[in-house]
């Protein structure tokens, strides 16, 4: 930047001199045409130069970073993102090569999608309705339901699904809890119509055993647990094992901006686990559900990071880049063989 701007000081110097004395003074407006013109095109031609390389170099640097870690998440023996917690590596929030804000920012379940699962508009919104997983002879049949937060883990769940040998279906619909909000426009009564569809599938499907339940509930989400406390409790008495998942924490800023903003430390915008708000834990307590906490997981000593394991672990405020949440599939793989191995089988 510091040499873009010296270039532009000495360009309008030169621009000064050679291009508007000579067409001020000069006795003819064109008399000194065949330098000026060339001068012209040589300075653009720099300046052309000096925006370009620093972009390619940008870019060149954002695809190192993506294609190593490409190569890292697939071995979780290593100390990569959330593999560096499983495997108790030390040091799990250090700045790595692969720390790049840019990369993390583009890295999200919208756009490098969801395998086998494609994405329905939906208004502003995305719906998802499909298998995770295609188990042959599956020992459970489980549905996977909730928001986008169900969708920021349909990686990790459908590999998860194959290990456990489990056939898995997807039911999401961004923005919508399944908890159906109270108001009107197009927004709530679309979710209603979903939660409804949904609530009459897994109630009136007896092949569906298991139903885990991931949904945002902190920040601007409001108190559902009234109507959480019913559609859980409708749940189980229809003879369904039910999970909830305990999500990631919400963070006040777009975390890739603040992190390109901050210097490499340890606890770079990192924030501290406020669970205030979580009106969803009480409920599954009271019920009798099941927990998975996903956000005592990332948020060490009641500190929620934004870098675990050489990787940046959000998106944006909320949501998990894709690179971090496949790195959660053996932990998830394990919580969830524990917590529901004292099922009942079919």
């Amino acid at each position: 930047m510091l040499a873009l701007a010296a270039l532009t000081v000495a360009l309008a110097a030169l621009t000064h001199h050679f291009v508007e004395d000579p067409l001020r003074l000069g006795p003819g407006p064109l008399k000194r045409s065949t330098p000026i013109y060339t001068f012209m095109a040589t300075g653009m031609a720099a300046v052309c130069l000096m925006t370009f390389l620093p972009a390619q170099a940008i870019a060149s640097d954002n695809e190192k970073a993506r294609l190593e870690a490409l190569e890292l998440v697939d071995d979780p023996t290593n100390c990569f993102g959330a593999y560096s917690l499983t495997n108790n590596c030390e040091s799990p929030h250090v700045w790595t090569s692969t720390v790049n804000p840019q990369v993390a920012a583009a890295d999200s379940y919208v756009s490098v999608g969801i395998p086998s699962c494609p994405l329905e508009p939906v208004g502003p919104n995305l719906r998802a309705d499909c298998a995770l997983s295609s188990t042959p002879q599956a020992t459970k049949t489980v549905a996977f339901v909730g928001d986008s937060y169900a969708n920021q883990l349909s990686y990790p769940v459908s590999k998860a699904s194959s290990t456990l040998g489990w056939q898995t279906y997807l039911y999401s619909l961004s923005g919508c809890t399944m908890f159906a909000p109270l108001g009107e426009g197009d927004y709530a009564h679309a979710c209603r119509e979903w939660s409804r569809g949904v609530w009459k599938k897994l109630t009136n499907d007896p092949t569906i055993e298991i139903v885990i339940i991931s949904i945002r509930t902190l920040d601007s989400v409001a108190d559902q647990s009234g109507e959480a406390r019913r559609v859980i409790g409708g749940l189980l008495a229809a003879n369904k094992q039910v999970v909830v998942v305990r999500n990631t924490a919400g963070f006040d800023v777009d975390v890739p901006r603040c992190l390109e903003e901050a210097e490499p430390n340890t606890n770079a915008c990192a924030i501290a686990l406020n669970s205030a708000n979580d009106w969803l834990v009480p409920v599954v307590e009271e019920t009798g559900a099941e927990l998975l906490d996903l956000r005592s997981h990332l948020c060490s000593e009641g500190t929620c990071h934004t870098v675990i394991g050489g990787t940046i672990v959000y998106f944006d405020r909320w949501h998990l880049t894709t690179t971090f949440s496949k790195t959660l599939t053996p932990w998830l793989t394990t919580e969830l063989s524990r917590i529901t191995s004292s099922f009942p089988t079919s």
